[in-house]
């Protein structure tokens, strides 16, 4: 639904980086492990942010490590990488912990939504243990 919305506004937000890449920004707040909700932004990458339509707002990503996932496939089936980032990647690495509560969807031209050899990334903010 978000997704449709932010496609259905695009025309507004005329400063998009070319070719178009896209982000699904999720923010976690403190009690996700009791609740389950958190906060998800559909999202165009802009080339600046001079230019943000009245319905819309901004965010900017800083810089820094990343451990970085390739979704292989439908979206139908990004949970269960998502699953694996968390029940399992991360519990067991030795080396990197999640460094901030958010995380990112990465879209691009290897995106194809349904298409099973769609392509897609998740960026995790990581630091060293």
């Amino acid at each position: 639904m978000l997704w449709n919305q932010l496609r259905a506004s695009a025309e507004q937000i005329t400063n998009k980086k070319m070719p178009i890449q896209c982000i699904g920004l999720e923010f976690y707040p403190f009690d996700i492990k009791n609740t389950g909700y958190f906060y998800y932004m559909p999202s165009f990458i802009v080339n600046d942010l001079s230019v943000i339509p009245a319905n819309m707002c901004a965010k900017t990503i800083a810089g820094g490590l990343h451990a970085v996932f390739t979704h292989k496939g439908s979206t139908e089936t990004l949970g269960s990488t998502f699953d694996y980032i968390y029940q399992e990647w991360m519990p067991n690495n030795k080396e990197y912990e999640q460094s901030s509560n958010y995380d990112f969807e990465w879209y691009d031209e290897r995106f194809k939504r349904l298409d099973p050899s769609s392509e897609l990334e998740i960026w995790v903010p990581v630091k060293m243990k």
